[in-house]
């Protein structure tokens, strides 16, 4: 018996590519699928140069503390040979009141 309800579908029931009607071709289901994998790219691209900026942020900070302590060393450098010369003046200081005061004591002994 022929039925009113259209030609029957026979074969696969998966989606039909052809040229026509709201079908997607081969060629547009390849380039959805190229854009997939771009936007997954972007994606990962996007998070690598945002831990490298963060990378940097912190190899900067650590380039200014190097910084820093060369330009403490460099102070304490040319503060040096002062600190050196005051202590050795009080110390030569000291020793010749010291001095001074036992030859005056022996002075007066003698005297």
């Amino acid at each position: 018996a022929l039925s009113n309800e259209g030609p029957v579908k026979r074969g696969r029931s998966g989606p039909d590519f052809s040229m026509g009607g709201d079908a997607m071709s081969v060629s547009e289901q390849e380039l959805f699928g190229l854009m997939a994998v771009a936007q997954e790219q972007q994606k990962a691209a996007v998070v690598a140069i945002e831990r490298l900026e963060a990378q940097r942020a912190g190899l900067e900070h650590t380039v200014e503390q190097a910084r820093a302590a060369v330009r403490e060393m460099e102070m304490a450098g040319k503060a040096s040979p002062l600190i050196i010369e005051k202590a050795t003046r009080i110390a030569v200081s000291e020793a010749v009141s010291s001095a001074l005061v036992a030859v005056r004591d022996e002075t007066v002994k003698t005297l």
